[in-house]
């Protein structure tokens, strides 16, 4: 697997382990909900579908699992 999508996939990988985490709290920050919206957005512009051979871009939320 070339490096660059495998970053890519590492990266989706943190966004999701910071997003559980932020979900034990009461409330999501909106700030903090909105950098995440933003990254995740540049992560799938710039991976254009290349690591599954689909585009992932779509729309998004933020689960509280409590």
């Amino acid at each position: 697997m070339p490096m660059q999508p495998r970053s890519h996939l590492n990266a989706r990988f943190l966004l999701v382990l910071l997003g559980a985490a932020t979900a034990a709290e009461a409330q999501v920050q909106p700030e903090l909900a909105k950098r995440y919206f933003e990254e995740a957005t540049k992560l799938c512009e710039r991976d254009a579908g290349r690591l599954w051979g689909v585009s992932l871009c779509g729309p998004m939320v933020i689960v509280d699992q409590a």
